[in-house]
């Protein structure tokens, strides 16, 4: 992310955090809660050609902690705001190119579960969901091979757990491609 004098953008922070909307996510978050919200100025920042751009609300580093403690509070429709771990995006985005020729679509929802990418030609999902849940929260799935509606085969993957490797990934992918189950 851009920094400018020791500012951030808001709006690269809430893209970063997966907010789609970051214009309205911010008007909403300033609405409701603009008496708790850190000092936030405006600042220019560069356009992604190199010119200067509008001034946009930016938030100084140091109260960074503080904005995303209000993340929590915004209410929005579960698919509009999707965080994704560096981790898992890296894999995600080596599996996209790995295959590209089947139709790779990012953030997708089938029989209510929220995917992280769906291969549509081959119908095979990829999901991130971590071994070690916090909270004592119940996995999305239960099962780490799923079969959903319409034929769709869910693969659950955690990029942060010991042994894990992408080729390992890949190959398991191929193999459903080629009609082997992995």
């Amino acid at each position: 992310m851009q920094e400018v004098e020791g500012y951030l953008s808001i709006y690269a922070v809430m893209e970063r955090f997966g907010y789609r909307h970051t214009s309205r996510a911010w008007k909403k978050l300033l609405f409701e809660h603009h008496k708790t919200l850190p000092e936030v100025k405006l600042r220019q920042f560069d356009g992604h050609d190199g010119r200067k751009g509008k001034f946009i609300p930016a938030i100084h580093v140091k109260d960074l902690d503080r904005l995303i403690l209000h993340f929590e509070s915004i209410h929005w429709q579960q698919d509009q705001v999707t965080f994704v771990r560096p981790a898992v995006e890296d894999v995600l985005q080596v599996v996209a190119v790995a295959f590209q020729d089947h139709g790779p679509e990012a953030q997708t929802e089938v029989d209510g579960v929220k995917l992280d990418l769906q291969l549509r030609n081959v119908r095979l999902a990829l999901l991130y969901q971590p071994a070690n849940l916090p909270d004592g929260r119940l996995p999305v799935l239960t099962s780490p091979d799923v079969l959903l509606d319409g034929g769709v085969r869910v693969l659950s993957f955690d990029p942060y757990q010991d042994g894990f490797t992408v080729g390992q990934l890949i190959f398991n992918i191929r193999q459903h491609v080629e009609g082997k189950k992995a």
